[in-house]
């Protein structure tokens, strides 16, 4: 219980109260497919309405070490960032800081120096990885060595790496697709232009603070400390059955490739978080989060009726109807991951391991896994743990009255009560009757006639 210091009649009392429904620990389940498979550890969630349905660990955070790998480690999640940045671009648009027709050249004052080819480039374009910008390997293997001996701020080297590749000619014909973690470091440097703020800040304020994702931060899940704190990469050997620990990168190698690779792969998070930014996009039909056209753009394939859109892979598949599946994979850091979800069903599906091989044990390993989530809860009715529990933001005062700021969860219906004596409590009218559209709302309390306390508590849970 907390007093407020703004209106002293008032009391605020948030209740704890949830449905006492475990979810369903799938541990047991993920070990044969680890073991099978020779990944070090091995990690997945399936959610649901908003609800945990199932979630398990199997493994060790490093080979050689007893620290076991559990569903509350913060983990790479490679690139599946890259969806995140183009959520930014598509909150840049929203308010109208850019386009998705913004051109390289409007842009980049220098572009007649960059290729030909690029100058009509799109934001669009190039987060749909349709602009002919060459692939990460390509990058590397003509530009490391000038990538490594570069100084000066992120800002700096980012822009270097961007001016690079558009000064290269296309890897293919504008307009075809290749993939390019590079074509996302050049989206970043238009956004950085466009705002004025590095893309490492336009992550935080318009993706980790907003969705409040708590645990997410930039770069590696892992140190050299033993025993680990979290998870530690690993490579597998063609034909080899125990995965190699990798070292972390020392600093400046770190500074740089972040500068060259992170706006396409840099996220590390729980698993639990990286689901709360994608049940933003599962409920973006009613949350205010992404308008009603950037939402959807961010679903759609960029051609056709089935492909790659931007951040994320729309194909047609049975369990996801009546709208389409979402994917993408992650690998990075010698950590693997990949998200699979049904926006029409709110079903979401997401799978790490601590490995990369050279084979094709890892992504067969985290396709059997998202294979049993999907084939057992896409039909499933929804019920365990809330993703995020309702809680009271800021308390202030307005014009007078009290504004209770309430972090609540899209999609899912909150109840807000009051009691003068914390009990017989009552349902305040027009406090969160409907699913709540955003992560924060406000209610105004208009007759503060008594000292009273609040409660606020998701629809259907236990008194």
């Amino acid at each position: 219980m907390a007093a407020l210091n703004i209106l002293p009649s008032f009391c605020l009392w948030l209740t704890g109260i949830s449905l006492a429904l475990a979810q369903s620990d799938v541990s047991a389940e993920l070990e044969p497919i680890r073991a099978k498979y020779h990944l070090p550890g091995l990690s997945a969630m399936a959610i649901k309405d908003g609800r945990i349905l199932a979630q398990g660990a199997a493994g060790v955070r490093r080979i050689g070490q007893t620290n076991r790998l559990t569903v509350a480690d913060k983990v790479n999640i490679g690139s599946c960032t890259k969806w995140m940045t183009a959520t930014i671009a598509a909150r840049l648009v929203d308010r109208g800081l850019i386009r998705w027709d913004t051109r390289i050249r409007d842009l980049f004052p220098e572009y007649k120096g960059f290729h030909t080819a690029f100058s009509e480039a799109t934001l669009d374009q190039i987060l749909a990885h349709r602009a002919g910008i060459q692939q990460g390997l390509t990058f590397e293997s003509r530009h490391w060595n000038q990538l490594m001996a570069q100084n000066g701020t992120i800002s700096q080297i980012r822009r270097w790496v961007a001016d690079t590749v558009l000064s290269d000619p296309p890897e293919v014909t504008p307009g075809e697709f290749l993939y390019s973690n590079q074509g996302y470091t050049v989206a970043a440097v238009m956004l950085e232009t466009a705002t004025g703020k590095l893309w490492e800040d336009l992550m935080v304020d318009e993706v980790f603070t907003p969705l409040r994702l708590e645990s997410a931060s930039l770069g590696l899940s892992y140190g050299a400390a033993l025993p680990p704190k979290a998870p530690v990469g690993h490579d597998l050997a063609q034909g080899q059955t125990q995965a190699v620990p990798r070292a972390p990168m020392d600093a400046g190698t770190r500074l740089r490739y972040q500068a060259a690779t992170a706006p396409g792969g840099f996220v590390v998070c729980t698993l639990q978080d990286w689901t709360k930014f994608l049940h933003a996009h599962a409920t973006s039909d009613i949350s205010d989060y992404l308008t009603t056209a950037s939402a959807e753009r961010l679903q759609k394939p960029f051609i056709g009726a089935e492909g790659y859109g931007r951040g994320v892979v729309a194909v047609d598949r049975s369990w996801a109807t009546p709208g389409q599946a979402l994917s993408h994979d992650g690998d990075i850091f010698g950590e693997g991951a990949v998200v699979w979800m049904a926006p029409a069903r709110n079903l979401i599906v997401v799978v790490f391991t601590n490995c990369r091989s050279e084979g094709s044990e890892v992504p067969l390993g985290m396709d059997e896994v998202a294979g049993l989530l999907v084939g057992r809860y896409a039909g499933a009715f929804a019920k365990g743990p809330w993703l995020e529990q309702p809680r009271m933001g800021r308390i202030r005062a307005d014009a007078g009255k009290l504004a209770l700021e309430l972090q609540t969860l899209p999609g899912v219906k909150y109840l807000l009560e009051s009691s003068t004596a914390l009990e017989n409590w009552t349902v305040i009218p027009g406090a969160i009757e409907s699913p709540a559209g955003s992560f924060l709302q406000t209610y105004i309390e208009t007759n503060p006639l008594a000292p009273k306390f609040y409660r606020l508590r998701l629809s259907g849970d236990a008194n």
